[in-house]
């Protein structure tokens, strides 16, 4: 990890020499402050934050079809999204169940850090999931699970037009 230089005010004034010790610190410091070194200044809270939910998207995620024979659950694949700073996002999605009795169903929930935050259900045509604006820090993970309710059959749990959205093109993340 590079070390940060404290370079005093007075030696970077007019006048004063332009050394190679001095050239050296304006060169390493911003990359001690982006590696958090331990002598370095913090990048403040208010610096990263103020994104907002909006309608830019961030990226959308593939579909899913799974049919189940027991009531169980997966992982929408690419729906994992992790936070690398504070942001708000509006999250979408649909899901239908397309076979199985009429007593089956399916789900979709998103979930962050494990909590669920918001739930589609139904027994037929797509069903929409938010869109839902959820606060996040960085850090926060949201995951989209689908979840095939089996009572007599064997459904299938389709999921599709899963998107992250923003309202900020800074606000990144993904996994």
């Amino acid at each position: 990890m590079t070390d940060f230089t404290d370079i005093a005010l007075s030696a970077l004034l007019p006048g004063e020499p332009w050394t190679s010790g001095k050239a050296l610190a304006v060169y390493e410091n911003p990359i001690a402050i982006t590696e958090g070194a331990a002598d370095a200044p913090r990048v403040q809270a208010a610096a990263m934050a103020g994104s907002v939910a909006g309608d830019t998207l961030l990226f959308h995620a593939l579909g899913l079809n799974v049919t189940f024979s027991t009531t169980s659950s997966a992982i929408v694949p690419g729906s994992i999204f992790r936070a690398v700073t504070s942001c708000d996002v509006r999250i979408a999605g649909q899901v239908q169940k397309s076979t199985g009795s009429a007593s089956d169903s399916a789900q979709l929930e998103a979930f962050k850090n494990g909590t669920q935050i918001a739930i589609a259900f139904g027994t037929g045509s797509y069903i929409n999931l938010g869109p839902t604006d959820v606060s996040l820090a960085a850090g926060d993970v949201i995951r989209f699970v689908a979840t095939a309710n089996v009572v007599d059959g064997s459904p299938t749990a389709r999921v599709r037009n899963i998107t992250f959205k923003t309202g900020a093109v800074r606000t990144v993340g993904g996994i």
